[in-house]
């Protein structure tokens, strides 16, 4: 099994190389700061929650926990969705190169941290009904970049899990530019989840290698299986991007599901060139 001879992958990556400067045009820096697109993340907002929730009915949500949430637009929508809900947003200091919060609610706390720098822990009152992350790397270098985005991805799930509670739900951002290490992370998130969706947006950033997970019914067996795939990544031995470690059921599996993202990003692509 090598998700690399996956056939989508090979033709969104041929894709991707060929064109790759008609498509990049992608910059979230301005006069050496990191910015956002506001209009950008509420567009693909509304588009990842209406798939969310059409995939799964979900009737409540109490408590939840927003990870490199600044400027808070996802935040914004889902309490305007669940308008009892109580948000925690966790987000990169201004002052780090992180981005100022949006959001102005008497029911959300802000906390501006890094959570890379330490063992972070989430303040909340009790575990988290829904947790998301959306992160993205600050660094202009591209291979500290790659990296640094896979830490913040697998930090901020290491975070939201241990905080998650029973039949809880997850969405987090994922990139598919390292296709092993993607499908050994993959493997393990779907075993913490009753249910899982892959999802990414054709309309905003279509083009782009990344795309979400969505979580359905947590397990609560949260372990440490993430965490060493994080300091795999962090220490450069690359074993988890050299091969995938799961069994067949789970590659087709994952397979199944990550192919509806490839087609995505293909018709992106092939929507620009025509």
């Amino acid at each position: 099994m090598n998700p690399s001879k996956n056939n989508l992958f090979y033709i969104q990556r041929d894709l991707h190389s060929k064109y790759f400067k008609l498509i990049s045009n992608f910059d979230r820096v301005e006069q050496g700061k990191f910015i956002e697109d506001n209009q950008e993340l509420t567009k693909i907002g509304n588009e990842m929650f209406d798939s969310f929730f059409q995939y799964k009915s979900i009737p409540k949500i109490s408590l939840f926990v927003d990870i490199c949430a600044a400027p808070g637009n996802y935040s914004k929508l889902l309490q305007k969705r669940f308008t009892e809900s109580y948000g925690v947003g966790i987000s990169l200091p201004v002052e780090k190169g992180g981005v100022k919060f949006e959001i102005d609610s008497k029911k959300y706390k802000i906390f501006m941290v890094d959570i890379l720098e330490k063992e972070y822990k989430i303040q909340v009152p009790k575990k988290i009904d829904f947790g998301m992350a959306s992160c993205v790397s600050y660094v202009h270098d591209k291979k500290n970049a790659a990296k640094l985005n896979i830490l913040l991805i697998l930090t901020s799930l290491n975070l939201i899990l241990k905080n998650l509670k029973k039949d809880g739900y997850l969405i987090i951002n994922l990139t598919f530019k390292n296709i092993n290490l993607l499908y050994n992370i993959l493997e393990v998130l779907i075993s913490y989840f009753s249910d899982f969706n892959l999802w990414k947006s054709g309309k905003v950033w279509g083009t782009k290698n990344s795309f979400y997970f969505f979580g359905y019914g947590f397990k609560d067996n949260y372990d440490d299986k993430l965490n060493k795939i994080r300091e795999d990544v962090n220490s450069d031995k690359n074993k988890f991007s050299e091969k995938f470690y799961g069994n067949k059921d789970i590659y087709f599996k994952i397979t199944k599901k990550l192919n509806k993202v490839f087609i995505t990003k293909i018709n992106s692509i092939l929507d620009i060139l025509s």
